[in-house]
């Protein structure tokens, strides 16, 4: 199933509607219902997504890690476009921060693919992923 946007054009992409591939991720479910044990180079999150409207979106994700992770890269593929980023620390696992990690242009009415993955090696767990919100550029 595709995830849509909100009427103000916002598209959240929770963790509960991601598809896992890979060895060491997970669903952790609770008050915190997010992607952890992301321990394996090849483990991934995809989400597909169906755009309302075509445009540019600011990409942000919603995420936790301890010190030890930070620094870590990760890599968010929208489409075609590859954005690569170093994984900041937050005070612990719960601490959740939205992190701004740059721009994707998004067709309307085409099913887009979504993927969050390690962009290489990890030597820690690389984060704990509540969701990514993508917004309108304006």
């Amino acid at each position: 199933m595709a995830v849509t946007g909100g009427s103000n054009g916002v598209i959240s992409l929770d963790a509960i509607d991601a598809s896992l591939s890979g060895t060491d991720i997970k669903a952790e479910h609770g008050p915190n219902f997010n992607l952890g044990y992301w321990k394996g180079e090849h483990d991934t999150a995809t989400w597909s997504l169906l755009s309302p409207e075509e445009g540019t979106y600011k990409v942000e994700l919603e995420l936790a890690a301890l010190p030890g992770s930070a620094g870590q890269e990760a890599v968010v593929t929208i489409g075609e476009k590859a954005i690569r980023f170093r994984v900041p620390a937050t005070k612990g696992w719960g601490d959740y921060q939205n992190v701004y990690i740059g721009t994707a242009q998004i067709a309307a009415d085409a099913r887009t693919s979504v993927t969050v993955a390690p962009a290489s090696a990890i030597t820690q767990p690389l984060m704990n992923l509540r969701k990514i919100k993508l917004t309108p550029y304006k």
